[in-house]
């Protein structure tokens, strides 16, 4: 009876640890994958001042 109850004990444990791990680890991929698609969509600064003006030649 008390190994039972000391084996769900430390089921339990494990679940919790192990849930919390794999929840971190997926929240940080989440949050890569934003960065990336977040840099993406941003307009560059640096390749708009390189491009020339074709419609402002004086």
């Amino acid at each position: 009876m008390t190994a039972t109850i000391i084996l769900v004990v430390l089921a339990m444990v494990l679940l919790v640890v192990l849930g919390a791990r794999g929840r971190k680890q997926r929240d940080n991929a989440a949050e890569a994958a934003r960065r990336a698609v977040e840099a993406r969509l941003e307009p560059r600064d640096e390749d708009a001042a390189s491009h020339k003006d074709e419609d402002s030649r004086a």
